[in-house]
């Protein structure tokens, strides 16, 4: 059985250290959240520079399709045989849609972290409120 000391000892340290440990969490969770806010807001700089690469022009996009369609006969049909418009079009709409996936798995991620966060301050909120009820006590 512990003395009434030990157990007043018990109820100081375990709020301080739940208030610490929740505060890490919403540290590092919320610096998760606030890339993935960036993410969201600047797709195009968050994306790799290998996939912003292939996107810089119509030369570079269609030898990055040529390297990268296993089938030989695809490419001359859906790619050679079109005007420069056309490639241009073709690459900024791959390009959109690019940057909208970075975009949505932001979104998700922003989704993930989100109630860890906000169960982390409630961890906190509530154990804060015990640790300054002990010292009030006194």
């Amino acid at each position: 059985m512990q003395s009434p000391e030990a157990k007043s000892k018990l109820w100081i340290i375990y709020p301080a250290i739940v208030c610490a440990m929740c505060m890490l969490v919403v540290l590092f969770s919320g610096s998760v959240f606030l890339y993935n806010i960036i993410k969201v807001s600047f797709p195009s700089y968050t994306i790799s520079s290998y996939e912003y690469r292939k996107f810089r022009d119509n030369e570079v996009f269609l030898d990055w399709k040529e390297e990268h369609i296993k089938d030989e006969k695809v490419l001359p049909k859906k790619y050679q045989n079109l005007s420069p418009q056309e490639v241009t079009e073709k690459r900024l709409h791959e390009e959109a849609a690019v940057l909208a996936d970075e975009r949505r798995d932001a979104v998700g991620a922003m989704l993930v972290n989100l109630p860890i966060i906000l169960l982390s301050l409630l961890l906190f909120g509530l154990h804060w409120r015990l640790y300054r009820r002990t010292f009030s006590k006194d």
